[in-house]
């Protein structure tokens, strides 16, 4: 288990680890659980991280981090790898949970949105998505997400291979592709894993920010 890239979002869109720094675009820099947060305006902010480290075909991978956000009536695209036809983002939805798209060829490979924990009230919520991908086996295509230290109920079921092979940027705050979902709010301590986490482990990093609160 190693972090592969971190942006704590303190001011820049930097990544910890100076493998995959981030260009802002509109981006307001406020305070945020660690020490500062991007707050993204939800029509024109975003961060580009030019990268190839982010496909992750036939793995397990887990994307982590903090959203402050009002209720919206659309998607939000909290992190995406995410072209027309390949790649995977994390998404508040429409109804205002948590949402994790995996993209097969031509069709969705699996849409798994949350059921049991409101994340859009305008409070911070540390949320964890750890994303299983198959090239060769549809029913290997998994996502596990917790909200706040706890397993989130999530519907949705695979319907295809994982397609991995996008050329887009990794991108927060909006995909790259017609349909963006620009997400409105404050995002912080990004982090992607090559590993799966264990429920101690997210459970344990969600005590530990919120006690710095």
């Amino acid at each position: 288990m190693a972090a592969i890239a971190q942006w704590r979002l303190n001011g820049n869109a930097n990544d910890v680890l100076a493998l995959s720094n981030g260009t802002s675009t509109n981006i307001t820099w406020q305070a945020g659980i660690e020490h500062g947060s991007a707050y993204f305006n939800g029509v024109s902010s975003v961060i580009n991280i030019p990268s190839t480290y982010f496909k992750f075909p036939n793995t397990t991978f887990t994307v982590s981090g903090w959203i402050k956000a009002a209720r919206t009536s659309t998607n939000g695209a909290i992190m995406a790898f995410n072209g027309v036809t390949a790649g995977w983002a994390v998404f508040t939805s429409g109804s205002g949970y948590l949402q994790v798209l995996l993209k097969g060829s031509g069709t969705n490979c699996l849409t798994a949105i949350g059921t049991k924990y409101i994340i859009l009230d305008n409070n911070w919520h540390y949320l964890c998505a750890i994303i299983t991908t198959s090239t060769t086996n549809i029913n290997s295509n998994n996502v596990i997400m917790y909200v706040d230290g706890k397993l989130e109920t999530a519907t949705g079921v695979p319907t295809s291979v994982y397609n991995y092979n996008s050329t887009d940027n990794l991108t927060i705050g909006r995909r790259n592709i017609a349909s963006p979902y620009y997400y409105k709010g404050n995002i912080d301590a990004i982090l992607i894993d090559n590993a799966a986490w264990t429920n101690n482990m997210i459970l344990n990093k969600y005590l530990f920010y919120k006690g710095i609160i």
